[in-house]
């Protein structure tokens, strides 16, 4: 059963690769820790979090629309896209739907 002391033997090639491979991953490490580091710990929420790649450049600034000009907005479009008359009212075709089933046993 495993005596001690025989540990495997690496060339100094290979022991610079991992220390440098090791290096590269602890630095990446504190990277995404001094970028996300609040959100690990806590402090900030995730959707608050102000890192995004996929945003736009931060040159642009969009401006706030007001509540009354989205409920306008709404409305305006609430009422091209009801037909007059139409309604979603299902429950008759539901209704025949039943009486069909009955005639049928």
């Amino acid at each position: 059963m495993g005596g001690g002391g025989a540990f495997m033997e690496t060339n100094k090639f290979g022991e610079t690769v991992g220390d440098v491979f090791g290096t590269v991953a602890w630095l990446w490490v504190f990277h995404r820790f001094r970028q996300d580091g609040a959100v690990l710990l806590g402090f900030q929420h995730p959707w608050e979090h102000g890192h995004d790649d996929h945003a736009p450049s931060h040159s642009v600034s969009a401006k706030p629309t007001p509540t009354g000009d989205i409920t306008e907005t709404w409305q305006k479009f609430s009422e091209r896209a009801t037909l007059p008359g139409d309604d979603d009212d299902d429950d008759d075709d539901d209704d025949d739907d039943d009486e069909d089933d009955e005639e049928d046993e």
